[in-house]
């Protein structure tokens, strides 16, 4: 089944982005590492995979899951309707604000036991070829927690581990970096 929460004009940006740098990360994290290996995880969805580096490291790492990847520009196949886990790594951030609530809510659609999402709380490096910033929704992780709050009542889902990366060491882009990771436990219907 695909989805459709993205409009044509921001496509076009994220086509030109694409084809330069986005989607270069394949780091496993140990708390997504942790989930896989519970052995309550299947089937796996890289949403937002970008060039598809996390897919082939997920696929490696994990040979007995089934690995599923997507990306509205790179990846544009049909998703999967239903995924053990979802996993969105710095991709949140960059979903079009008048989007944020739909996307949220189809993927607690699909996954059927865990999400782990890694959102970006701070400006890009990079800029859209119209000048704008590449994260289209550039929040604290307090209002990201309470837009996945919010869901995770209706969708009766708890959290089980939510932290705060703040980076404060210098960087060349002078820019401080907040990540805000959350793993969502789905209840088991």
């Amino acid at each position: 089944m695909t989805i459709n929460l993205i409009s044509d004009e921001y496509k076009k940006q994220l086509t030109l982005m694409h084809n330069k740098s986005f989607g270069s990360g394949a780091e496993i994290k140990p708390e997504l590492a942790k989930l896989i290996e519970s052995g309550q995880v299947k089937t796996i969805l890289d949403w937002g995979c970008g060039k598809g580096f996390l897919t082939t490291a997920l696929r490696k790492k994990y040979p007995e899951c089934i690995v599923y990847q997507y990306d509205p520009i790179t990846f544009p196949n049909d998703l999967p309707n239903k995924v053990d886990l979802i996993i969105s790594s710095d991709v949140l951030e960059h979903v079009e604000p008048k989007q944020l609530k739909p996307t949220l809510r189809d993927l607690y659609a699909r996954a059927t036991k865990y999400q782990y999402h890694f959102i970006a709380c701070h400006p890009a490096k990079k800029r859209l070829p119209d000048g704008r910033n590449a994260h289209l929704i550039i929040e604290e992780p307090s209002w990201w927690a309470r837009k996945i709050k919010n869901l995770n009542k209706e969708f009766g889902c708890t959290n089980t581990v939510e932290y705060i990366e703040d980076k404060k060491i210098p960087n060349k882009y002078n820019i401080r970096v907040i990540k805000y990771v959350v793993v969502i436990k789905h209840e088991i219907q």
